[in-house]
């Protein structure tokens, strides 16, 4: 049984409304992430709801080491801002940073990765007891796995606005 017959079982049964799926190598597109905000709020049936979601800045480091990424948007009245490494894979930090903010509002649903056998990556909107249930199903995906190396000044490195519009 793969792992969509698996969220089948447990209601997730529409890509887009139950779950979100991406492709990972697709994100070295900025856009992207903005898309998948939309997917959030909508496999989150609005318990999470980023409004106003912009691309604040993309460009290379000074050091042109790293291509960064900053998402905005607002969420819970507050302005959020999430930097990201804008390589051409997605980034999961997307993920465990929304997970915080749904922390400091005491939700106790949180956005959850499951395996697949590609590239591509499923995300549900899960509460702790169907958490519980899709990791006995050994579904669950170790984030760990999917987290990007950074330095770990990541977060305050400067951007070289020269090349805002620069690709890979």
């Amino acid at each position: 049984m793969d792992s969509r017959e698996i969220l089948q079982k447990y209601g997730l049964q529409e890509v887009g409304v139950d779950y979100a799926w991406i492709d990972c190598e697709d994100f070295e597109v900025s856009e992207n992430y903005l898309l998948l905000l939309e997917d959030l709020l909508t496999i989150s049936k609005s318990v999470f709801e980023p409004q106003d979601a912009e691309i604040l800045q993309e460009a290379w480091t000074d050091d042109d080491a790293y291509y960064i990424v900053d998402v905005g948007f607002n969420s819970f009245s507050k302005a959020q801002k999430i930097r990201l490494l804008g390589e051409e894979w997605f980034d999961f930090d997307f993920i465990v940073q929304i997970n915080a903010i749904l922390k400091t509002q005491n939700i106790d649903s949180q956005f959850y990765p499951i395996k697949n056998d590609d590239q591509t990556l499923i995300i549900v909107f899960a509460n702790p007891e169907l958490y519980q249930q899709l990791k006995a199903e050994n579904i669950i995906e170790n984030i760990d796995n999917l987290k990007l190396e950074k330095p770990v000044d990541f977060e305050s490195l400067r951007l070289n606005q020269a090349s805002e519009t620069d690709r890979f």
